[in-house]
């Protein structure tokens, strides 16, 4: 039998959700099924294909100094994260892709279609009509994009509360939503290694307090500020920054001059290990980031998110205790600074984030995934 995953390289670790959904299922069930990812929206026509340059596109501008491609994203992503909203475009869209989907799917057939991203939805309810049962992953903390959620969908998996209070909301069966919290890589379901043994691993032999900051794959957000503060505080501590497939970010570090012991990294797959190795995050509000920090148990400072999409999971940290939301320096540097020289208080974070850890959540949806098919 055959299960395809629908993703898309569009951030929002959709990617990620698939690759981990797909090899807990071959783990689980070696040689039982024929899988295959495909990022659907680079199948997509003129002019959705284009969707894919959306964050390349912010973080060009970011770089440049201006915020206009965060609040113009922003700005239509709350535009339209309604039921009234994401019918229209479905209706305007659906002519448009109507071929190029059905194309695909008869070039492609399969027996299960996984979707790990959002705008495809809508597309496959209509086109599908019970054909080839559909489940959804949604890869949001909360109340997660209307997109997300569709009535013929054989089952939709959420992350938390939040998220299910959404989708019965928007007129979903209860008996069709469930909540495993979001899928990560098996690495964050192996037993953490000592901090001792990953710093060695890695090559931070330095004997301080390590921070971690990461803005994500697409190394978006205030990296760059963010590490030059932490620098110029001359904090007593070693810094490693991961700048994902954000090469031109990666490039610029490199030309700073330093104050504190630093690591720098590209795209990285281990992040298991870099997690392991440190003391505090500094992240992004990327949902699978915060969810792979839960299964590590490390305390989070998020200096950045995208509004209205990454506000559930700055909700889901801040009010279970599991770490602060700092988008100002100044305020960041302050809570640095405290968890820095009060390991308890620091350690109270840690343990908060502990508890959100939903490690075995791939393996328990990918069992509810075969069942829809056996």
């Amino acid at each position: 039998m055959r299960i395809h995953f629908f993703y898309s390289n569009s951030g929002g670790g959709h990617f990620s959700a698939a690759r981990a959904l797909s090899e807990s299922i071959e783990r689980l069930y070696p040689g039982k099924f024929q899988i295959a990812l495909f990022d659907v929206i680079s199948y997509a026509p003129e002019p959705f294909n284009h969707i894919l340059d959306v964050y390349p596109m912010m973080r060009s501008m970011q770089e440049k100094g201006s915020s206009l491609g965060y609040r113009v994203y922003e700005s239509g992503y709350y535009l339209v994260d309604n039921k009234i909203a994401t019918t229209v475009l479905g209706q305007i869209a659906m002519p448009i892709v109507k071929n190029t989907l059905a194309n695909f799917l008869a070039q492609n057939p399969c027996d299960l279609i996984v979707s790990t991203y959002t705008t495809v939805n809508g597309a496959l309810a209509r086109l599908l009509r019970g054909s080839v049962p559909y489940a959804i992953v949604d890869t949001d903390f909360g109340a997660g994009h209307a997109f997300w959620f569709e009535r013929d969908a054989a089952a939709t998996f959420v992350s938390n509360q939040a998220a299910y209070d959404r989708a019965l909301k928007l007129g979903l069966s209860p008996s069709r939503v469930q909540t495993h919290g979001l899928p990560i890589a098996r690495a964050f379901t192996l037993p953490k290694q000592s901090k001792l043994a990953a710093q060695e691993k890695l090559g931070w032999n330095i004997q301080l307090p390590m921070l971690l900051l990461t803005g994500g794959g697409d190394g978006m957000g205030k990296v760059y500020e963010t590490a030059r503060a932490v620098n110029e505080c001359r904090l007593n501590v070693g810094l490693a920054i991961v700048c994902g497939r954000n090469e031109q970010l990666l490039r610029n570090l490199k030309k700073c001059e330093w104050n504190i012991p630093i690591f720098l990294y590209g795209f990285l797959d281990d992040m298991a290990t870099m997690m392991d190795g440190a003391d505090i995050l500094l992240t992004k509000a990327g949902n699978i980031t915060l969810a792979e920090a839960f299964a590590r148990g490390l305390p989070i400072i998020i200096y950045d998110r995208i509004r209205f999409q990454e506000d559930g999971g700055v909700n889901y940290v801040t009010e279970n205790g599991a770490g602060v939301f700092t988008p100002n320096l100044r305020d960041l540097l302050a809570t640095l600074r405290v968890w820095v020289e009060d390991a308890q208080q620091r350690e109270g974070y840690a343990r908060a984030s502990a508890r959100l850890a939903n490690p075995q959540a791939a393996d328990n949806i990918a069992k509810e995934i075969v069942k829809l098919i056996q």
